[in-house]
């Protein structure tokens, strides 16, 4: 865009170059007037319109400050303008060239500009919203030369305010179709959008439901664990006082049955086969000796 903008100017500053040099060359008053005017307006609409296209790239801030400033400038020089045409001030038809001028080429382009990066966030088809913005443009464009030709008294002036007015009105109705779209596209969207969300809801619902009884069996596992664990913790402490008992018998055992030396004295080549079933036993051996026997 900013080369864009270059070429213009440089083109315009061409022409404007043209026109100095034809001075030299050309006598003809007749040239000055006509052809010397034409130039002379070509050239001016090429700078502003170079500057748009300098400007349209930069940054929001850069834009809106042209913006403002070339509405505030077109505006006030159109008013100054109709005052010198009223009272016939010279250089009144100049004026209204230049304010049309940048209203149509500065502030026009820049003004769609801004409405072309608002309106394609609301719309699905960003190519949709720069042609759309494009022949609201050239619409307006087209008004306002039409109103500078009538100003100037200019053929067919009439022709282009009635066709950039039948082009703006061609735009709104583009612009309502478009949007209708839009709305029965996001309607559909938000419904389907809606129903999705009940359907999370509702599986959100019976994810809380399981949640809610995995917990309860949860504690039921613990509760019965701890019962697990208070019946192990008692059957150790039966188990440890069974064992405790059985020892205190095998020591009562032991001291009963008749001592190994003892036998070994009486019957020097012996064997004892004395197999307990858990350490003690229900059997009792005896010895003794009576006589020789």
């Amino acid at each position: 865009m900013e080369k864009i903008g270059k070429y213009i100017v440089f083109i315009s500053t061409s022409l404007i170059l043209s026109l100095i040099l034809s001075l030299f060359f050309v006598k003809s008053a007749t040239f000055y007037y006509n052809e010397g005017i034409v130039l002379s307006v070509i050239s001016l609409a090429g700078y502003m319109f170079g500057f748009s296209f300098m400007v349209i790239k930069s940054d929001n801030q850069s834009k809106e400050t042209a913006k403002r400033l070339a509405g505030y400038i077109g505006f006030s020089m159109v008013i100054i303008a109709l005052v010198f045409k009223y009272y016939h001030f010279p250089f009144g038809s100049m004026l209204i060239i230049i304010s049309f001028l940048i209203l149509t080429l500065v502030f026009s382009p820049l003004y769609f500009r801004n409405k072309y990066n608002k309106w394609k966030q609301c719309t699905r088809s960003a190519k949709d919203a720069f042609f759309l913005t494009l022949f609201d443009f050239l619409g307006i464009a087209i008004v306002l030369f039409g109103i500078m030709f009538k100003l100037q008294h200019w053929p067919a002036a009439s022709a282009l305010a009635i066709g950039g007015a039948i082009i703006v009105a061609i735009s709104v109705f583009a612009w309502n179709q478009k949007f209708k779209k839009e709305i029965v596209f996001r309607k559909k969207a938000e419904d389907k959008l809606n129903e999705t969300l009940k359907e999370v809801i509702q599986k959100n619902d019976e994810i809380e439901k399981i949640n809610e009884e995995l917990e309860q069996q949860s504690e039921e596992l613990i509760a019965q664990n701890e019962e697990i664990t208070t019946q192990r913790d008692q059957l150790s402490e039966q188990n440890n006082s069974i064992n405790e008992s059985i020892l205190y018998a095998k020591r009562i055992q032991t001291a009963v049955l008749p001592p190994e030396a003892y036998i070994n004295e009486l019957i020097p080549e012996n064997f004892i086969l004395f197999k307990p079933r858990d350490k003690v036993s229900g059997d009792f051996y005896w010895v003794k000796q009576i006589q020789n026997n």
